[in-house]
């Protein structure tokens, strides 16, 4: 499912991929492009994030603890990096952006 999710993010538009200049500074429009990478990272953490708990969980104690292989591994590096990107990228949008109602929900 990650390479999927990373097969369609190539897919999009240049003006909605990261690594290019954003062609215009509308509040619209870097708004509606930083809230889709958003939501794409947050569709990974949701769906990696049951391997990363029950990671720290059974370190805990409270469960017991399960083999850990190189897929639990990718996984879980996935959903570290889609939170890391998140939290980076929310930053970087409130010090450039006025902070609305819809901006602060989507921020949070």
């Amino acid at each position: 499912m990650n390479q999927t999710l990373d097969d369609w993010s190539q897919t999009l538009p240049p003006y909605f991929q990261l690594d290019q200049e954003p062609p215009s500074q509308e509040a619209w429009y870097l708004f509606a492009r930083s809230r889709l990478w958003w939501r794409l990272w947050n569709l990974k953490i949701t769906l990696f994030r049951q391997i990363l708990l029950r990671r720290a969980m059974s370190k805990t104690g409270h469960v017991p603890p399960f083999p850990v292989n190189a897929v639990d591994d990718k996984c879980r590096d996935a959903c570290v990096d889609a939170a890391h990107s998140t939290v980076l990228s929310i930053h970087d949008f409130l010090e450039h952006n006025e902070l609305t109602r819809l901006v602060g929900w989507y921020a949070m």
